[in-house]
């Protein structure tokens, strides 16, 4: 892939502050933690985008459709790996995520691609085993969580449909990935330099710090929306205690959120909102949770139409996503941009993370609310 070398172009009234990634490391170790000291907005040249060739282009497209699957398959089955724990699930599968996340910008960009790959690979192949061979709860949360650390390789939407798919028709798992990406990669990383390896700690946790105004509505938008996918969305259904009725709902509605959040994320270059519009979004996100989950023990609004919210949880989720790193790495410039959006990475776990386990006290919640208990399913 070609790499643009033009000084990525800027807004006149931004003419007169430095970008990240023109200054000089002395500066960037002495500046503040403040975070207008260390990413200035600014726009990038559509150069790069317009001298990718084709083949990069698709290469490019598939890594992001395929970049979450296997996360996505052990959250819609998690109804069936652990059904009075669902969120104990979404933990397994996130925990590692967040882990890898939080150290990722102080040593990621130091291994190499074929490092990465090779070990999402084995990571991928021993997690799906461990699932679907052990019977002991504690071997399939062990597998769960290695699934989830490879998180390099599938996508959302696509497990969704996978999982909902393969109970209905027995269907073969989808392929792991392709040569092409393996070359597009390979590509990548030989093709600039990175200055961001030469950064010290203090500088890479200075950098993290400065991200908090696009890290604040990812952690609050994450928080959100896992809060109802591993606690309200699990105890709902038409009738509410039918456990296949329960199951489904929650399978369809998390399909109706991976669906609202691949429109969503896919709407970055057409919808540009500005900083206060990603904050208030998240604020709408906190509003769906309370609503869905009161609505969950009061019934106000309890017929298959309520997968109607499921999808706008997902618009929400992917637009603050999508627009929220898209923000960072204008802001940044593509020299700095791998390091800044790992850092901002860590945002989206924690806010999943904290999600989760809101999530299962409110699924007991509701089921006792209901009368009704998922263990027995």
């Amino acid at each position: 892939m070609s790499k643009n070398d033009d000084t990525p172009s800027r807004h006149p009234q931004d003419a007169t502050k430095p970008l990240l990634d023109n200054a000089s490391l002395s500066d960037i170790e002495t500046s503040s933690v403040s975070s207008s000291s260390l990413l200035v907005p600014s726009s990038i040249s559509d150069a790069a985008a317009a001298e990718m060739s084709t083949v990069d282009k698709v290469c490019w497209w598939l890594i992001g459709t395929l970049n979450n699957i296997s996360f996505v398959i052990c959250a819609a089955s998690a109804k069936d790996i652990l059904p009075g724990g669902v969120a104990i699930v979404y933990l397994a599968n996130s925990f590692p995520s967040l882990v890898i996340r939080l150290s990722a910008p102080y040593w990621f960009d130091k291994v190499s691609y074929d490092v990465r790959m090779f070990v999402a690979f084995l990571l991928f192949v021993c997690g799906f085993c461990s699932v679907a061979l052990f019977d002991s709860d504690a071997m399939k949360l062990l597998g769960v969580m290695m699934v989830s650390s490879h998180t390099l390789l599938f996508s959302s939407l696509i497990g969704c449909l996978y999982y909902l798919c393969y109970k209905q028709f027995n269907i073969p798992p989808p392929p792991s990935s392709s040569d092409g990406e393996h070359e597009l990669l390979e590509k990548s990383a030989s093709s600039s330099s990175n200055p961001s390896s030469s950064l010290s700690f203090r500088s890479r946790m200075q950098m993290t710090l400065g991200l908090w105004r696009w890290g604040i509505p990812l952690i609050v938008v994450y928080f959100a929306e896992y809060a109802m996918q591993s606690g309200t969305w699990t105890a709902i259904g038409f009738p509410v205690d039918d456990c296949d009725a329960r199951k489904r709902f929650y399978q369809y509605a998390g399909f109706s959120y991976q669906a609202g959040v691949l429109i969503s994320r896919s709407s970055g270059t057409v919808w540009r909102p500005s900083l206060p519009t990603l904050w208030i979004m998240p604020a709408i996100q906190l509003f769906l949770l309370v609503f869905t989950t009161l609505n969950g023990s009061y019934h106000w609004w309890y017929s298959n139409s309520l997968l109607v919210s499921s999808l706008v949880v997902g618009f929400f989720g992917g637009a603050v996503y999508v627009n929220g790193f898209r923000m960072v790495g204008e802001s940044v410039g593509p020299e700095m941009a791998e390091l800044a959006t790992a850092a901002l990475a860590v945002t989206c776990d924690i806010g999943t993370n904290a999600g989760e386990g809101a999530g299962y006290f409110i699924q007991k919640w509701l089921e006792g609310k209901n009368g009704i208990s998922s263990d027995d399913c």
